[in-house]
């Protein structure tokens, strides 16, 4: 087994954390550091790992703002917002003029402030529809094991996130005698660690912060 690429920590730092010295257990580690990166993204509703994201589908809701699906947005990378002209399921887009619209990179939110070429006619609004608007981006942090982690700390996977999952995998990791963690299925695993969200308010807290919105 080898570390996805969403992984929020790495073995060696989360053995470092819980002060373990041998590779004994180095597969049971990266099992558990897979499956809390995975359910810190299920539970914030975002994808941390810096990368593009191209053609993400929104509904418009009638507001002047949305929030993209994954932040922070990376500065000086193109970001291309889109409205469909149809009403209808059709690859028929135009692009908004990067004039027409704010970006704020820390949160991912896209504050619309007028557009008039469009045939719906309306104006500084996400006009309302089913997949009618879509935005090409590329966002998120460096996480510990890609290159580029450690050159700038505000690149960096936030340190109070990468704390969280070793609380988590080091919770869970004590209890792998006893309930078999090497053997567990991943939506056993899940229920663990939710479990011990739930007796710890800092943890949850945290991850609360990271949750993405979506309009306002």
């Amino acid at each position: 087994m080898s570390l996805n690429a969403n992984a929020l920590t790495t073995v060696s730092r989360q053995k470092s954390f819980q002060g373990i010295t041998v590779s004994t257990h180095d597969t049971a580690l990266e099992l558990l550091i897979n499956s809390v990166s995975n359910y810190v993204e299920k539970m914030t509703g975002r994808k941390f790992k810096r990368q593009a994201f191209s053609n993400e589908i929104y509904d418009g809701k009638d507001s002047k703002h949305l929030y993209l699906k994954n932040f922070p947005v990376i500065s000086g990378e193109t970001i291309t917002l889109q409205q469909r002209n149809s009403a209808l399921n059709e690859d028929d887009w135009e692009t908004v003029e990067a004039t027409d619209y704010f970006v704020e990179n820390a949160t991912g939110r896209l504050t619309l402030i007028s557009i008039n070429s469009f045939a719906s006619g309306v104006t500084g609004v996400f006009s309302p529809g089913v997949q009618n608007w879509r935005v090409s981006y590329t966002a998120g942090f460096y996480l510990p094991q890609d290159v580029g982690f450690g050159s700038n700390y505000e690149d960096d996977l936030p340190t109070d996130l990468e704390m969280v999952v070793w609380e988590l995998v080091g919770t869970v990791f004590n209890k792998r005698k006893a309930q078999g963690v090497e053997k567990s299925k991943v939506r056993d695993i899940e229920v663990w660690f939710a479990a011990e969200l739930g007796k710890d308010p800092i943890m949850k807290q945290t991850l609360s912060q990271y949750r993405r919105r979506s309009y306002g």
